[in-house]
C-alpha cells in the first residue's frame, strides 16, 4: 500500500459504513496513519478527533526510507529478523520479555505481504504536515 491508497481505502470503508465523521484512536503505526488520514481528508473533514498513543509524525526516525520499496521482495523470515533485530539480546525486565513474546506471536501470524505492507507504510519517506 502507498499512503494515498491507505487513505482512500479508509475513506471508502467509512463511506460503506455510512460514517460521516469519526473519532479515531491510533497507536504506533495506527496513530501515524490516523494523522495522515486526518490530513488527507482535511478539505472535507471526516475526523472529529484523534486520540494518539505512542504515535509518531515522521517516518525518517526509522532510517529505512531507502530500503522500504524493496520490502515486497524480501522473504518473511528476513523481514521478521529486521523487526526483531532491534531488541536487546541479554537479560531484560520480565515485563519487557512478555512484550517481546507478544510481538513474536503477532509476527508469526503475519504473511509476507502483510508484514511488507506494514513495514512499507512505517518506513516510506513520509511525515504529517
Amino acid at each position: 500500500w502507498t499512503m494515498r491508497e491507505f487513505c482512500e481505502g479508509f475513506r471508502k470503508l467509512l463511506d460503506h459504513l455510512q460514517l460521516d465523521r469519526v473519532h479515531i484512536f491510533g497507536t504506533s503505526l495506527g496513530g501515524f496513519l490516523a494523522q495522515k488520514f486526518s490530513e488527507f481528508s482535511s478539505r472535507s473533514p471526516r475526523v472529529a478527533s484523534l486520540i494518539l498513543c505512542n504515535a509518531f509524525y515522521d517516518t525518517s526516525i526509522f532510517q529505512q526510507t531507502n530500503s522500504a520499496p524493496t520490502f515486497w521482495m524480501m522473504p518473511a523470515l528476513f523481514l521478521k529478523k529486521m523487526v526483531m533485530g532491534n531488541f536487546d539480546k541479554g537479560l531484560v525486565d520480565p515485563d519487557i520479555a512478555d512484550s517481546i513474546d507478544f510481538l513474536v506471536g503477532r509476527l508469526d501470524n503475519l504473511s509476507q505481504q502483510e508484514l511488507a505492507s506494514r513495514l512499507t507504510l512505517n518506513c516510506m519517506n513520509c511525515y504529517v504536515e
